[in-house]
């Protein structure tokens, strides 16, 4: 019998493989900011706003925003259902947990919104700007985000959101607890 396929051989093959392929998973989604290229241009229609060489005015102050934080289940399902209105400097901040390319859609959301879609380092990806209140369509960039940030409809524009800005370099997220 050959002993490459005898059943101690197998086990160890077992023991060794497991391990390997575990690490190489848990390396490889705990690592996966560094393999996203935000450079990139995306090709689809909702994702709005381009990439400008804008940079702040170190003598400009940061702005306080009121945040809702959402990063358990039901929290993320929820986020602003039902809300009938936010404060101009109020917005929810969905913490995903990790990246892909996350979604968002508007059944049950009474207000139009702006959806930022954001990395790890709270780098500004690409953005959908009015999404329309109670619709099922599914909004997303085609990129890898953490982050997905909603706003009051005409944030971005009123802000000068833009794809590459680092949003906490402009903004002080102070939570609502």
């Amino acid at each position: 019998m050959n002993k490459m396929f005898n059943p101690k051989s197998k086990n160890l093959i077992m023991y060794i493989s497991i391990p390997v392929i575990t690490g190489f998973l848990y390396y490889y989604f705990h690592t996966k900011e560094d393999f996203i290229d935000i450079s990139e241009s995306s090709s689809s229609s909702s994702d709005s706003g381009d990439e400008s060489d804008n940079s702040l005015d170190n003598s400009e102050y940061k702005i306080d925003l009121k945040s809702h934080y959402f990063n358990t289940t039901p929290a993320l399902e929820k986020g602003f259902k039902h809300v009938r209105g936010l404060d101009e400097h109020e917005i929810g901040v969905f913490d995903m947990g990790y990246y892909d390319n996350h979604s968002m859609w508007m059944q049950d959301t009474l207000i139009p919104l702006d959806i930022l879609f954001l990395d790890s380092k709270y780098k500004v990806i690409g953005f959908i700007e009015n999404a329309e209140p109670l619709s099922e369509k599914s909004l997303f960039i085609n990129k890898h985000s953490y982050y997905v940030i909603e706003t009051n409809a005409g944030f971005c524009g009123a802000h000068n959101i833009y794809k590459g800005m680092n949003f906490t370099d402009k903004y002080n997220l102070n939570l609502i607890i």
